[in-house]
């Protein structure tokens, strides 16, 4: 998987926000499963990410995955097989 360039967001206005996750909204969730669950989510300018939510023997387990576009095209539907990692690798 390649590494994506970090990317500072900004607000409306051009000031940087200090919390990376700020510009995403919720597009997608998939909860039939409750042990486990996808949340997608995106900018404005088509930056995404998925986070997956698992259930294991004695606690969750949440990972992340990124991409800069194509998320309603590509990413959303093979959310299942793509590559998960901690939230401080991805991000």
């Amino acid at each position: 998987m390649a590494v994506l360039p970090f990317i500072v967001p900004s607000d409306k206005n051009g000031r940087h926000i200090n919390e990376p996750l700020a510009p995403y909204e919720t597009v997608d969730i998939d909860d039939a499963n409750p042990d486990l669950q996808y949340f997608g989510n995106m900018t404005i300018d088509g930056h995404w990410y998925i986070k997956k939510v698992a259930a294991i023997t004695g606690g969750t387990t949440i990972r992340f995955v990124r991409g800069i576009k194509d998320y309603r095209s590509s990413w959303w539907a093979q959310r299942a097989s793509l590559g998960y990692d901690d939230i401080d690798i991805i991000f």
